[in-house]
């Protein structure tokens, strides 16, 4: 079984499931743009929750 690259949407991350959902969806830009928030949301969530810990390791980098 190979882990490279997988065809099958069900085992797809976000960055191609998004990048095929824009092929197939180019005469809806408002729906592209929703896919693309909700594939950043996590990512920001997470930078939000964890901001405290970014900074503490670049302040202590610059040490």
């Amino acid at each position: 079984m190979s882990f490279g690259c997988d065809a099958r949407r069900s085992r797809a991350t976000v960055a191609p499931s998004v990048a095929s959902f824009f092929a197939g969806n180019t005469s809806n830009p408002p729906a592209a743009t929703a896919a693309s928030l909700f594939a950043m949301l996590p990512v920001v969530i997470a930078y939000l929750f964890l901001q405290k810990y970014f900074v503490q390791g670049l302040v202590g980098a610059q040490k």
